[in-house]
């Protein structure tokens, strides 16, 4: 962004927070809280003037969010001005000194704010006493955050919206967080049972945190969510998972016993619109991790043994892989950059036995440390 935009920022934070302090006296509160806070804290003003331009900003999409979505697109947007301001103070450190207050212009409900910087004129607008814009030669800074969230939006997810926003270097693709207890989280579809039928998912609560438990006694459903994000510029995608019950006599290479405990999925894409191209992340009570196959069938996924071994209901593991070498090892090629969802499925019908686990934090990551492979693709018996 030019610092004409990163100048309207501030002015944006000024207008949003008229107050008895004089617009001088506002600015540099606002920028003291800027520059003393920590790295992951979000100064109060900066919320202020993000829930003030949030409405205008996300029209007319932000009236459709519920009360959380809201919440964590303002916060989003604090951190995106935030980011804005401290580069700006990086490159222009006096650049608020010669800020200078020239006139006002007054128009029934409507009140320009016009202030002078390096010779040029800033206009701030206000509207029965609220702030609603900041505009520069015609360009408005409320129109740059518009056109960088339809952008980010434009084939795109909310998810992956909130975390190019807070450009912390991951999207949050489901933490759980906000859900009703004891229910399927929202956003989520189902396949294999009816609406009246018992549900083996439900969000739960263990020490603050919540996250989604699997318990399945022969139901076979699949839960998931669409959600797509740019995997060329996240291309790690992770998830929580924690092994409760391994379904017993299961080996998910064959038809007759392809149980498991925990299963994660990850399709790419449909070819020709309809075949889906899938990896299943599986948890295997004796499969070795690393090894990879594909039961015969049209439409089948490849499935990744991610973790194996006996249930621990006490451990947390958590599983990264990079989305493009488990595609070029499984399917071969180059996958598309904009997967189409995520799925979970803890099953044990097969078997006629029990699978449950648990499963959080499902996150895409710009980087990543210790990642798994896929290093051996088993042979299927006939």
């Amino acid at each position: 962004m030019t610092w004409i935009i990163r100048a309207a920022v501030v002015l944006g934070v000024l207008a949003a927070l008229q107050g008895p302090e004089t617009p001088r006296e506002v600015v540099a509160r606002c920028w003291d809280e800027v520059q003393k806070a920590a790295a992951d804290e979000t100064p109060s003003c900066l919320l202020d003037a993000a829930a003030a331009l949030a409405p205008a900003v996300l029209a007319p999409r932000f009236a459709e969010l519920d009360e959380r979505q809201r919440k964590r697109f303002q916060e989003a947007l604090a951190r995106a001005m935030r980011r804005e301001l401290a580069s700006y103070a990086s490159d222009e450190p006096d650049d608020l000194d010669a800020l200078e207050l020239v006139g006002t212009d007054a128009d029934g409900s409507l009140v320009d704010l016009r202030y002078a910087l390096r010779g040029r004129e800033l206009t701030v607008r206000f509207a029965s006493g609220r702030f609603i814009d900041v505009r520069w030669d015609g360009s408005s800074a409320k129109r740059h955050y518009r056109r960088q969230c339809r952008a980010l939006l434009n084939g795109y997810s909310f998810a992956y919206l909130i975390g190019e926003l807070e450009g912390r270097g991951l999207v949050i693709l489901e933490d759980f967080e906000g859900h009703p207890l004891g229910e399927l989280p929202t956003g989520w579809k189902w396949r294999g049972f009816e609406q009246e039928d018992e549900k083996p998912y439900r969000v739960i609560e263990e020490n603050g945190n919540r996250f989604l438990r699997a318990e399945d006694r022969g139901e076979n459903v699949l839960l998931y969510k669409d959600v797509r994000w740019d995997s060329q510029a996240y291309p790690f995608v992770s998830w929580r998972w924690r092994i409760r019950a391994v379904p017993e006599g299961a080996d998910a290479r064959y038809e007759d016993s392809a149980d498991s405990a925990a299963g994660v999925y990850l399709t790419y894409r449909r070819r020709f619109g309809l075949v889906p191209e899938t990896v299943k992340f599986v948890w295997s009570g004796h499969l070795r991790p690393g090894a990879a196959f594909r039961r015969p069938g049209i439409g089948m996924p490849w499935t990744v043994v991610a973790g194996s071994g006996a249930a621990d209901d006490r451990r947390w593991r958590r599983v990264v892989y990079n989305v493009s070498d488990v595609y070029r090892e499984t399917f071969g090629g180059k996958p598309s950059g904009r997967p189409l969802g995520i799925g979970v499925l803890s099953d044990a019908n097969n078997t006629g036995s029990y699978a449950a686990a648990d499963y959080d934090d499902f996150v895409v990551l710009k980087e990543a440390g210790n990642v798994s492979r896929v290093d051996e693709i088993l042979e299927l018996q006939n």
